[in-house]
């Protein structure tokens, strides 16, 4: 099976709209890129590459739409662990939307699930946004 046959034609397009930076950028909310987290978690064969996918896409977006300045590494990986941990242990829904409502928390606005995991000050460094910076509170999932 492809990792393209395990989205459907509406993800795929919207994933090919995000990765060409062909994507409104008004359509860049805290949902659309929990969608492409979600599409990228299941087309990846690790949490590693997921991330890698991710971040690169992340930031050719941003830099597309004059928002280069934008990206935060850690929120970033740590969104992406989320999700890939979610999927693994609950799995995916069948479609974006059922998985959205069965994890409603991921979907708050940020930092949500964040503070879990983050005090706000870590969140809030230049040093967090521009490489990862681990945990101050708990731990986030394993892949």
């Amino acid at each position: 099976m492809s990792a393209e046959s395990v989205i459907d034609s509406s993800d795929a397009a919207f994933l090919e709209a995000f990765e060409a930076q062909s994507l409104n950028g008004d359509c860049w909310t805290h949902e659309a890129h929990l969608r492409m987290a979600w599409i990228v978690c299941r087309m990846e064969s690790s949490v590693d590459d997921a991330i890698a996918r991710a971040r690169s896409g992340i930031q050719k977006f941003n830099a597309a739409n004059g928002k280069s300045d934008k990206y935060h590494e850690t929120v970033t990986v740590a969104y992406m662990r989320l999700m890939w941990d979610r999927l693994k242990r609950e799995g995916d829904g069948g479609r974006f939307e059922a998985f959205r409502d069965a994890q409603p928390d991921l979907f708050e606005r940020y930092p949500g699930p964040l503070l879990a995991h983050y005090s706000r000050e870590i969140l809030e460094t230049r040093e967090s946004m521009e490489a990862f910076v681990q945990p101050d509170r708990e731990p986030l999932p394993q892949a």
